[in-house]
């Protein structure tokens, strides 16, 4: 039996208490970062994350969400500190 070639896609980490978000990937495995998100949700932020399958394109996910929800793209990392050791 073959390798299963994982599906890369990109995840977009929002704060809405400071209206940030950042597109974090692309990536295979989300399980570091959901892990983040529900800690700092359990801190008292309200943080949230979602996945993007079907855009190959950083800059048009940036866009497209930002013009949706007036939001402010960060850089990559910028809005949840993640511990990648559990990748």
């Amino acid at each position: 039996m073959g390798k299963r070639e994982l599906k890369r896609f990109y995840l977009c980490v929002v704060d809405s208490d400071n209206k940030v978000f950042s597109v974090e990937g692309p990536m295979s495995n989300d399980e570091s970062w959901n892990e983040a998100v529900c800690n700092a949700q359990a801190a008292g932020r309200s943080i949230h994350c979602f996945s993007v399958h079907d855009q190959p394109d950083r800059k048009v996910i940036e866009r497209s969400y930002a013009a949706q929800t007036s939001f402010i793209a960060k850089k990559p990392g910028s809005v949840i500190i993640v511990d990648h050791t559990l990748d």
